[in-house]
């Protein structure tokens, strides 16, 4: 079969299959692919696989025959045929490459020209990024999507509120499934942030409990920790930006986030005691004591010194099995107390903290140096 033989069939089975949620690349036992192992349809034809070995002739197929047909269209273009070409040629090459902007650049305009709908798009993302979950491009193409899907509702007067509530809950479904499928995914949690960032206040607080589940699976991924941060730290923003105004209860708003943040302390100190030798959590304990000493709170003394009583108590928990990881990230957070944050010890304590990081890290030794002779 050559690449247009390969393109009409994959659109066929597309079009006897329109519940097809998932897409993988597969190994052929044919080095010679023909007509019955290019493509494979498993779990009641809901998941397709396209052969490697016909992956060359197909794209090329359609990255050529675009290039001559993107020519002839414009943003307004009202020839179907050439639209639906487009769009079909366009959705196999991202199968494959999910990066090629020029694609994505051409469904944005058969979107503005009314050929393809928001929720048609959504739902061709979600397939591609079964294959291709950290697709910067395609993530941002998303964004695009939902922000044209939403202007086009206020431009048509209607009331999109109802709309607007569940796609949210579509994409954060989505987000989580695709962090699940490729940990450690950025862009999946930055999209999932951008989502939720100007949602109302319960919101945000319903985000938290979920991740907190996904924390405790996933304790090495950072990603969900600075996901939590910013969640965090956009609420007790807005309830400073309230505060200008005076409100009584904005300030009992804040109140509680600032225990937000103090819970939020006391649950990754938990983590690291119940889950010792994860660097993840320390990093996250450490940028969450940095940014509560930049509040405007009065108890940082107090709170400094509740945080230097629960590294000495990890330093005598010598049980674990992975004591001396813990104990490396242990010290690297006590830098973080008395050097960069100030919590008063006495010379010959840092003298002693400093010995200790050096026999424990001894490839830093010439930072603990600098240390030692800057004090």
């Amino acid at each position: 079969m050559n690449g247009k033989e390969l393109h009409q069939q994959l659109n066929e089975l597309f079009e006897q299959n329109p519940n097809i949620d998932e897409l993988g690349l597969i190994s052929s036992r044919n080095s010679a692919f023909d007509s019955n192992s290019a493509f494979i349809l498993a779990e009641n034809n809901t998941k397709i696989g396209i052969s490697f070995s016909c992956i060359t002739e197909l794209y090329s197929y359609c990255f050529n025959q675009f290039n001559i047909e993107r020519k002839k269209f414009t943003s307004s273009h009202s020839d179907q045929i050439l639209n639906k070409s487009l769009d079909l040629l366009t959705r196999t090459i991202l199968f494959i490459n999910a990066e090629n902007i020029t694609a994505l650049n051409i469904r944005k305009q058969l979107i503005l020209n009314g050929y393809n709908e928001h929720l048609k798009e959504i739902k061709l993302l979600n397939l591609i990024f079964t294959k291709h979950p950290k697709s910067g491009d395609a993530w941002t193409h998303r964004r695009w999507v939902l922000t044209n899907y939403k202007d086009s509702f206020h431009n048509k007067g209607s009331n999109s509120e109802e709309q607007t509530s569940l796609s949210i809950q579509d994409e954060l479904k989505v987000c989580k499934r695709v962090a699940e499928i490729y940990p450690k995914n950025y862009y999946a949690w930055t999209h999932r942030f951008y989502i939720l960032k100007n949602q109302p206040r319960d919101i945000l607080l319903d985000d938290l409990k979920t991740i907190k589940d996904w924390i405790n699976r996933n304790i090495s991924d950072y990603c969900g920790y600075h996901h939590r941060y910013l969640i965090i730290t956009t609420l007790i923003q807005n309830d400073e930006n309230q505060n200008n105004n005076n409100n009584n209860n904005n300030q009992t708003q804040k109140e509680q986030s600032i225990d937000l943040l103090r819970n939020e302390i006391k649950m990754i100190q938990d983590l690291i005691e119940f889950y010792p030798g994860h660097e993840s959590p320390w990093n996250y304990l450490r940028t969450l004591t940095r940014y509560y000493c930049t509040l405007d709170i009065k108890d940082k003394e107090q709170f400094l010194a509740e945080q230097f009583v629960f590294t000495q108590k990890v330093i005598q928990d010598r049980d674990s099995s992975y004591y001396d990881k813990q104990i490396s990230y242990c010290y690297r957070y006590l830098i973080t107390l008395i050097y960069q944050l100030g919590f008063s010890q006495s010379a010959e304590e840092k003298h002693q903290l400093l010995n200790n990081l050096k026999n424990q890290i001894p490839n830093q030794s010439e930072f603990w140096e600098y240390l030692e002779s800057s004090k």
